[in-house]
């Protein structure tokens, strides 16, 4: 599993971005697939890391590495260039958690443990989903599209549906519209992939996710190209899939 990752999220404020990059190029964990699916049997726990704003130094570091200049002897002015503008953006710069290197598996837990726990939960499987909970994450007890609006008529979970050539099992929803047809939507999970998450296998579902990768590409081209001309679709290379039309 990659150390440096970048999760955005989407709110009605606006597009947060947190990225995870522990010192050095290893990656967080590396073994075989029985330890893997040993590792995320059960929740670590809680941990609580050293934060705050990076320092004058972090910051300065990051800035000459990102522009390529790292090997060079700053002078006087752009140090003090640089002061001001760490000191004009402070307030604005992430919170840097400190991960120390025996915090990695840690890390890495919770990590995966919280990918499986989000793409059941996607999936409709509370249930299954539970496995995989922590603390933080049991108290998100439903998404908001677990309770649809009066005007939905139909709300199914456990649904199978293809997507291009592909076989999902979500959630579909469905609403009447004016001219006697329906807005539909199915949001699910490649069923290769659910089945092994469902059944604690993640190592499987990490490597099919990875198997998989390159197609959904194709997979919402066809579905645009082949399915009814009022849909949409979008598959994430974690397996989960959206799709919405009329019909």
């Amino acid at each position: 599993m990659p150390s440096l990752m970048v999760a955005s999220r989407l709110s009605t404020t606006g597009v947060s971005i947190d990225v995870l990059d522990p010192p050095g190029e290893d990656d967080l964990w590396d073994g075989e697939s029985e330890e893997f699916d040993a590792l995320l049997s059960e929740d670590p726990g809680p941990r609580n890391w050293a934060s705050g704003k990076p320092t004058f130094e972090q910051f300065y570091a990051r800035q000459r590495e990102f522009l390529g200049v790292g090997e060079f002897q700053p002078s006087e002015a752009e140090l003090e260039a640089a002061h001001t503008e760490y000191e004009a953006s402070v307030g604005e710069l992430p919170v840097i958690f400190q991960i120390p290197e025996d915090g990695k598996k840690w890390l890495f837990r919770i990590l995966a443990r919280n990918a499986a726990h989000s793409v059941l939960r996607f999936a409709g499987d509370n249930t299954s989903a539970s496995q995989f909970a922590s603390p933080r994450t049991a108290d998100l007890q439903r998404l908001p599209l677990d309770d649809p609006a009066p005007d939905w008529q139909t709300f199914t979970v456990s649904s199978e549906s293809n997507i291009d050539s592909h076989r999902f099992v979500g959630v579909k929803y469905s609403m009447p519209l004016p001219n006697g047809a329906s807005l539909e939507i199915f949001r699910g999970v490649e069923k290769g992939m659910y089945e092994s998450l469902r059944e604690g296998r993640v190592s499987a579902y990490v490597r099919r996710a990875h198997q998989l990768r390159d197609s959904w590409a194709s997979v919402t081209a066809g579905a645009g190209a082949n399915g009814p001309r009022h849909q949409a679709v979008s598959v994430g290379s974690d397996g989960t899939g959206l799709r919405i039309r009329v019909v």
